[in-house]
């Protein structure tokens, strides 16, 4: 019998009976990995060691709270990583940020399941969309937070 204590943990890893059948829930996060996948293409970086994000030569401010207040948190260099990958440099975007190529097959995975939660809204009940959302998310999640403590343990969060 497990301990009235480790019982909310593990209710939060279950997953839902269904997902949202609002369809905007579903726009908004198709509009949102769209973004995360295609505005990298339209970023360039700089050649420095802080290898600054600029948008049509215009540097744009940090994006992280975090690291404005001289922290880091499990997604800083995220966006670096993204620009990094759009422009087929793979060893850079894994220098700033390990998961950075993995979140960008996430951000394509969730265009293909909202694109086809919208298309198919029945499709939010069926227990292999709930758990395979569910799951991707968990591990998302689980993956950062590792990566996070990874670089505390090895002194490599931050930058490359």
């Amino acid at each position: 019998m497990i301990s009235r204590a480790l019982r909310w943990p593990l209710k939060l890893l279950a997953p839902a009976k269904s997902l949202t059948s609002d369809r905007a829930t579903h726009a908004v996060f198709l509009a949102i990995s769209l973004l995360m996948v295609t505005v990298p293409f339209f970023l360039t970086h700089s050649t420095d060691a802080e290898a600054r994000v600029s948008l049509g030569g215009r540097t744009l401010p940090p994006i992280c709270i975090a690291r404005m207040c001289g922290g880091s948190c499990p997604g800083c260099g995220l966006t670096r990583s993204f620009v990094y990958l759009a422009h087929g440099e793979m060893r850079a975007s894994f220098k700033w940020h390990r998961l950075g190529g993995l979140l960008y097959i996430y951000f394509l995975y969730q265009i293909v399941f909202r694109g086809y939660l919208l298309a198919r809204p029945a499709a939010t009940q069926e227990s292999w969309a709930v758990h395979l959302q569910h799951w991707a998310a968990c591990s998302v999640v689980l993956l950062l937070l590792l990566n996070w403590l990874v670089g505390f343990a090895t002194g490599s969060n931050g930058s490359p």
